[in-house]
């Protein structure tokens, strides 16, 4: 079986890192319509969609057992690309959504060259999460080198960047980066800012997440995720099966979880 690139069931995950995209699409493959990115659990599930069960034992594995643990959280526990690449095949063959992941609008404009029917997610205003799970996840790069990957896609960059005309960092994430998003910004302004930010470029059908406005709150969180499976089809979101998978990720973001 070759694989097809043809295959409309790519999702491209779009984050800076530390902002939480791998749990978004986590959330995600707790439905049938989905499989995590992991070749000997997709293999299991392409063929038994329905085992919710399953999934969840599986996806709970990808969480470290404490805080402590959370350094070794991508080398030991985390699914992704390269765990799943051994069945690209039988996944892009399937009718079942499966995820790739980009840091910039730049790997995600590559990756669609490659996958053109794919659909993007892209997470939005994600500082406030992502400095707690920096200073929690991070194996021993500085910030400075988290926001280096990040390119442009910051706000200390952006800041940079910007004219005093330009929209604030607020703004721009809103538009999803996006400047044919952008509203009553006059078309000089819409150039300059496209010299460095090319989303606009992006050939797909874009859907963003906010992480900040929702993940410190379960049901915030859970309305969100919903409002997401409903854009991509999905038909069975479970609130509980969800929000157990949440809670199990934010204890280790957060010590006082009564205070969420």
């Amino acid at each position: 079986m070759k694989i097809n690139y043809k295959s409309d069931e790519v999702i491209i995950m779009q984050f800076t890192r530390f902002a939480g995209g791998k749990f978004i699409s986590n959330c995600l493959a707790l439905s049938r319509h989905a499989v995590p990115q992991d070749a000997k659990v997709g293999n299991y599930l392409l063929d038994n969609p329905d085992d919710y069960n399953y999934r969840f034992k599986k996806l709970l594995t990808t969480l470290p057992p404490s805080v402590a643990e959370m350094r070794n959280w991508i080398s030991k526990y985390e699914f992704g690309d390269n765990q799943q690449a051994p069945i690209l095949d039988k996944l892009s063959n399937s009718d079942l959504n499966f995820f790739l992941t980009s840091h910039v609008p730049e790997s995600t404009i590559e990756l669609l060259e490659q996958w053109p029917n794919a659909k993007v997610i892209v997470l939005t205003n994600v500082r406030q999460f992502t400095n707690i799970s920096y200073e929690r996840k991070n194996s021993g790069e500085t910030l400075a080198e988290v926001l280096y990957i990040a390119g442009n896609y910051c706000i200390e960059k952006y800041n940079l960047l910007k004219s005093d005309d330009w929209p604030t960092w607020e703004q721009f994430n809103t538009a999803l980066f996006n400047v044919d998003n952008l509203i009553n910004v006059p078309i000089c302004i819409v150039n300059e800012i496209s010299e460095f930010y090319i989303s606009n470029q992006i050939n797909a059908i874009i859907i963003g997440f906010d992480i900040d406005n929702c993940i410190f709150d379960k049901f915030k969180f859970l309305s969100s995720i919903e409002n997401l499976y409903n854009q991509l089809g999905y038909t069975d979101f479970n609130p509980k099966l969800v929000g157990d998978f949440w809670q199990q990720y934010i204890n280790l973001h957060i010590d006082n979880n009564d205070t969420i």
